[in-house]
């Protein structure tokens, strides 16, 4: 009797095994199968008698792992179902005997291709996890409360300097390259979470590096895994990254913030941080004392109710340009109330804050008593008026009195005398022009000296002001030349002011132009503005003068062998005046030449009686 028939006469049940919904195959010990029922034929896509006589991986439409999609474990199979796909097949054999003394194999056969491709998608979801933790320079570890050893990840190893392929025991490293200030502080915070009094352990320390050089900063965040029947806590995982930079930065910035609150509060001025309600959020001792509050009181107010009422409303129309996003800053002198009733002047700047996305936070602002500048300028300016009054009425007599000598019929003075006073009359012309621009200064500065504006053709009073000019223009050997313009173009202005501004611009073109060179005057207009211009051949305008040149008492340096004349005013009063008729006034050098320029708006002439208009003279 052969082999398989002894065995399957030892084996009359299987018969009864057939129907069985779980797959069997019974196969020798070679692995050779001598039967399979229905549930085999089945998983295996096939007929069960197709099995016999073949091994199972013969059996398998893919006997190879490596076909597989999902990489199989050693002991599985793999198989093509009738639709074309893989599955993965677990086998679990067990070897018996029968009655003849055969020894065979019974193997039972179960479908694990969802296990199996949910391993492959967990092993890759930790692969994926490892490769960002280690990008983001996290290390993990594990903590075996009981054994005290620790098991810790690749990137762990790199933090603390140790190559990912060397045995460590974790714990020991960690705690022996730990600053001995920080231990405490870190093992306080894993008491507290093993005992279960926080539920985490969180905890920043300095760490030696491996070659002993310097310290790093690192951060640890743990929690309890496990607990045991009793309650006690027997696994610890965490994750440990440097965040020496971070704490440099952190360091940074709170020595940042400490050097703005010192500034703040030791600044010499009065300081304030304002809510965008007008509410003193913070404030300095100097603040404080300029108002005469404690601090908790005068943070119990805002700045409307210690602002004067004449000046409120100008401040609030600030105050909503800068939250409206017009602007980032204001400047204004204004008036407010100190505790005992006093009025003190201020002067204020205010800065707007704001977040990332651009919203507003609140003001900063910074208060300057100049309440007793003001006075002492005011009262400069009164006595300067008052004394260039009271020189201006014995000059003019002084000027008056020269006059009639020099023009004394049969003059007979001696021409010594004659000399003398004739440098009287030009020292006390002289005079007579510096006490006229300290008063024409001080009237425009403190706004007492009003213009009278009216409509003018301004070709005729350019013309005018030439004319004063040539003379001037001749002491220095140069002509004056007006070019030609458009004589109907009026404007609303002083005419004596105008007369003067361009007296100005030529006089000074005359004293810095090339001798024997032509100084130009001219005017062109756009749609709304004329412009008047001075141009003068000469040295260009030196890079340290420029943002000087209207403000008073500035001078441009000239050679040692010219004498420097003038009060240093001019331009400063030109400035005022061509500001107060809507104008702007400036300037615009290059080597060889300068031009001096200001605009005014245009106007329009009143209709005169008989007339058709103005008529325009060819250019």
């Amino acid at each position: 009797m052969s082999e398989p028939t002894a065995i399957m006469d030892d084996l009359e049940m299987l018969g009864c095994l057939k129907a069985v919904p779980v797959p069997l195959v019974i196969a020798k010990v070679s692995g050779e199968v001598i039967w399979a029922n229905a549930a085999a034929g089945f998983l295996l896509s096939c007929q069960p008698e197709d099995l016999i006589g073949c091994s199972l991986a013969e059996a398998c439409a893919v006997s190879n792992p490596d076909d597989a999609e999902v990489p199989v474990a050693p002991g599985l199979l793999t198989a093509r179902t009738n639709a074309g796909d893989t599955i993965f097949i677990e086998t679990q054999a067990a070897e018996s005997l029968s009655d003849s003394g055969t020894r065979y194999l019974t193997i039972v056969l179960k479908d694990v291709t969802e296990r199996q491709h949910a391993e492959s998608r967990l092993k890759s979801e930790l692969q994926r996890l490892e490769v960002a933790l280690d990008g983001a320079g996290i290390g993990v570890f594990e903590v075996d409360l009981i054994s005290g050893r620790s098991t810790v990840s690749q990137t762990w190893k790199r933090l603390m300097g140790v190559s990912g392929h060397d045995q460590v025991d974790g714990q020991r490293l960690w705690l022996d390259r730990m600053h001995p200030d920080d231990r405490p502080i870190v093992e306080a915070a894993d008491r507290e979470c093993i005992e279960g009094r926080s539920p985490r352990s969180l905890s920043i320390y300095r760490v030696r590096t491996a070659d002993g050089t310097e310290w790093r900063w690192m951060r640890s965040d743990a929690v309890v895994a496990s607990w045991d029947t009793t309650g006690k806590a027997t696994r610890l995982i965490g994750a440990q990254s440097d965040v020496t930079q971070l704490k440099a930065a952190d360091d940074a910035l709170r020595l940042h913030v400490e050097e703005f609150r010192s500034s703040f509060d030791n600044a010499p001025i009065g300081k304030a941080i304002v809510g965008l309600d007008g509410r003193w959020l913070r404030v300095n001792s100097v603040l404080c004392e300029l108002f005469g509050y404690s601090e908790q009181r005068l943070l119990e107010t805002d700045f409307q109710t210690l602002t004067h009422p004449e000046d409120l409303e100008k401040d609030l129309d600030h105050v909503r340009s800068l939250i409206a996003g017009e602007g980032s800053t204001y400047r204004m002198e204004k008036r407010y109330f100190r505790s005992d009733g006093g009025i003190i002047l201020v002067d204020l700047s205010v800065a707007i804050v704001r977040d990332k996305a651009g919203e507003p936070l609140h003001f900063v602002s910074q208060l300057l008593d100049v309440t007793e500048q003001r006075n002492l300028e005011r009262m400069k300016g009164q006595f300067v008026a008052n004394v260039s009054h009271e020189l201006r009425t014995p000059l003019t007599s002084i000027l008056g009195a020269l006059g009639l000598l020099a023009a004394m019929p049969g003059n007979e003075f001696p021409d010594e005398a004659n000399r003398l006073i004739y440098i009287a009359q030009q020292n006390a012309e002289r005079l007579k022009m510096r006490i006229s621009d300290i008063l024409d200064f001080e009237g425009l500065t403190t706004g007492r000296l009003k213009l009278s504006l009216a409509p003018e053709r301004i070709a005729p009073l350019l013309e005018k002001s030439l004319l004063n000019s040539v003379i001037y223009a001749q002491k220095y050997d140069v002509k004056i030349v007006l070019d030609a313009m458009d004589r109907s173009m009026t404007s609303r202005v002083d005419a004596d002011r105008f007369e003067q501004v361009v007296a100005n611009l030529l006089s000074n073109a005359a004293k810095y132009a090339e001798t024997g060179s032509t100084v130009r005057i001219g005017m062109t207009s756009s749609e709304e503005m004329i412009s008047v211009h001075v141009t003068n051949r000469g040295p260009v305008i030196p890079e340290k003068y420029r943002g000087l040149l209207f403000k008073p008492f500035s001078h441009i340096e000239k050679p040692a062998a010219q004498k420097r004349e003038g009060t240093g005013l001019g331009l400063s009063i030109c400035k005022q005046i061509v500001e107060q008729m809507g104008g702007r006034i400036g300037f615009e050098t290059e080597e060889g030449s300068t031009t001096f320029w200001f605009t005014l708006p245009q106007a329009s002439m009143p209709a005169q009686p008989g007339h058709d208009g103005p008529t325009i003279a060819g250019t």
